[in-house]
């Protein structure tokens, strides 16, 4: 007799190890950057979000700002949006470069 339980939580099982093992892959080829603000420059409700936008357009993925007004994203490795491209956007939209800092964490 066939046991549909077992088979289940086994096949359960599997999926969900090889969904861990996609996501670690995909992790492990994407850089997580904070834009870390002085002064609150990030508490501006229209030009942050335009911000953010821009940023999203230039490749930024997951974006969001957290309650202590930095804002997080990722982006992959081979990404063209460098520090230098983020600060050139920040002066585009209207702020000022040195009103916040960049930290990048990459996965290895």
């Amino acid at each position: 007799m066939i046991n549909l339980n077992s088979i289940a939580k086994s096949s359960c099982a599997a999926f969900l190890f090889l969904a861990a093992l996609s996501a670690q892959g995909q992790f492990q080829d994407k850089i997580d950057v904070e834009l870390l603000p002085k002064e609150n420059v990030f508490m501006c409700p229209f030009l942050t979000p335009i911000f953010m936008r821009e940023l999203t357009k230039s490749g930024a993925q997951e974006i969001r700002k957290d309650d202590q007004l930095v804002i997080h994203y990722t982006v992959d490795k081979s990404s063209s949006l460098d520090s230098a491209t983020v600060y050139r956007i920040a002066e585009k939209v209207g702020f000022q470069a040195k009103y916040f800092t960049l930290r990048t964490t990459t996965h290895e």
